[in-house]
């Protein structure tokens, strides 16, 4: 089995995951891919269901498997026929983000990028267009740290965001809006139109301390709100990464964090037109709105991913 590396965590995993760098030997994680499930149209599968405890969870995920969950571990069983892509999709998503949370991680709806050493956080409900804005600023030379799915603890006094999967996921306008090809980038799996978009720039391979979280929602003009604690506290409870596994793995626990992160870091509300033509104002908005670093982390880039240039030249 091949060791990989994502959300902070060395994967050991039967199933090939081209998505991920290679991790290290000291292995966090071991995921095992057992035989494809034929009885596709079972009643267990179309289910969709969730359930388990603090010590496990069973995802059922219509048409692409069922995911037993551990702290260290995550069983899978596909459907019979169905894609890797699609399959890979939801092991690095909901199945990793729900052992995060048995792991007793802060999971967050959000996307994350490193400008000036530091981590910008973008949370916000599906389709508020999180990874439309954290590309269009990777776009202009910042490292990627994740999208979608975000693990946050507290490192040595300071709340630090963990790099995830070094890709976005893009639908087409927003690709060639970025200035590429929609049609030279893989779809994220055959049922989608979404793009895999590399990080072209660079990915970070280590944790980034956070120095500022913005809530991002559709609204009728692009401002920026301060959050009061009180007010940020509220926002993070409800930008949870599977908020219904919440209550099963630990709500004592998630709602201290939400309330320390709104304490220790600025938390902005940050509101978008759906105009696309607004998305460069948008990412120039939240870059001269970021406080000063007050320290310099440095990061190092992981090269598995071609550069800008040659990717834009297969355009």
């Amino acid at each position: 089995m091949n060791v990989y590396q994502a959300y902070g965590l060395n994967i050991e995993s039967s199933l090939e995951l081209p998505e991920l760098p290679p991790g290290r030997s000291a292995v966090d994680v071991v995921v095992q891919c057992q035989r494809a499930n034929r009885l596709s149209s079972s009643r267990e599968d179309r289910s969709g269901r969730l359930g388990g405890h603090q010590n496990r969870i069973s995802l059922f995920c219509p048409g692409v498997g069922h995911f037993v969950i551990r702290r260290s571990s995550i069983a899978v069983r596909p459907v019979h026929g169905v894609g890797n892509p699609l399959l890979r999709l939801h092991l690095l998503g909901p199945a990793m983000g729900l052992l995060l949370h048995l792991r007793k991680a802060l999971v967050l709806h959000a996307s994350a990028i490193v400008i000036n050493g530091q981590a910008v956080v973008i949370a916000g409900e599906s389709g508020c267009g999180k990874s439309s804005l954290s590309s269009a600023l990777h776009a202009r030379g910042y490292f990627a740290l994740s999208d979608d799915l975000l693990r946050v603890e507290s490192v040595a006094g300071h709340w630090e965001a963990f790099p995830a999967v070094p890709q976005y996921k893009l639908w087409p306008d927003v690709v060639r809006f970025l200035g590429y090809q929609p049609g030279n980038m893989a779809r994220i799996h055959a049922r989608s139109t979404k793009r895999v978009f590399p990080s072209i720039q660079g990915f970070a391979d280590r944790s980034i301390p956070i120095c500022c979280i913005y809530i991002l929602r559709v609204g009728k003009s692009l401002k920026i709100e301060r959050l009061s604690p009180k007010q940020a506290f509220v926002d993070l409870m409800r930008h949870a990464y599977c908020r219904s596994v919440v209550g099963l793995t630990g709500p004592v626990s998630h709602f201290f964090r939400c309330g320390q992160v709104a304490q220790d870091v600025a938390v902005r509300r940050l509101s978008r037109t759906e105009k696309l033509a607004t998305l460069s104002q948008l990412a120039d908005l939240v870059e001269q709105d970021l406080p000063r670093p007050s320290r310099a982390y440095g990061c190092r880039s992981i090269e598995v991913y071609p550069s800008a240039e040659s990717a834009k030249s297969q355009g």
